[in-house]
């Protein structure tokens, strides 16, 4: 019994002491970071100024407790020894490997830099089926296959709204209501 409890009391320890460590890294020994979308295949590599702010956020951010996080991006940092490193994002969480999180207390930083490197501006929305259920409009956040994309552009495309595909994810400029969402992935016969 007093063992079980010592080895209590150094795990709670040591997971109290971990959670209040600073995200500390030399910036000289990352050779680049890259950034990608959940869904995505693809990675995008920071400019140098990103590079530069991601770090200082980074370094100037509060430590958590570590959690799971929904991944909404990858980040990569690539090593000058050709080691990697890999955190996940959500909102203004960044989460290490072993769970230890990170909060630069920004929710849109993650999502702004996938933009300027895919070349999209702030005006730009990813769109989801939305759809009408029991009074309520919902929105599925999936992955569509090509043929509902295909049929989701074609409506888009029929209503003069301007739109991107980025490797299968779409993008819509402009604001669109609910309603006028929900109405187009009727009209794109695209079912839930």
């Amino acid at each position: 019994m007093k063992i079980a409890l010592l080895i209590s009391i150094v795990f709670l320890t040591s997971c109290f002491s971990a959670s209040n460590e600073k995200f500390n890294i030399d910036k000289s020994i990352v050779d680049f970071i890259e950034i990608r979308k959940r869904v995505d295949t693809v990675s995008l590599r920071l400019s140098e100024s990103q590079f530069e702010n991601l770090i200082a956020k980074l370094q100037s951010s509060e430590p958590g407790n570590p959690s799971k996080v929904f991944a909404q991006y990858h980040l990569t940092f690539h090593l000058n020894d050709g080691s990697e490193l890999s955190f996940t994002t959500n909102q203004d969480i960044v989460r290490a490997q072993g769970g230890r999180t990170y909060s630069i207390g920004d929710k849109e930083y993650f999502k702004k830099v996938w933009f300027q490197q895919a070349g999209l501006t702030e005006d730009y929305h990813e769109y989801f089926p939305t759809y009408r259920k029991d009074g309520e409009i919902i929105q599925v956040t999936k992955t569509m296959d090509s043929y509902n994309l295909e049929n989701i552009k074609q409506v888009l495309t029929e209503y003069g709204h301007k739109w991107i595909d980025i490797r299968g994810v779409l993008f819509y400029k402009g604001n669109l209501s609910d309603e006028l969402l929900a109405d187009y992935t009727s009209k794109a016969g695209i079912i839930d």
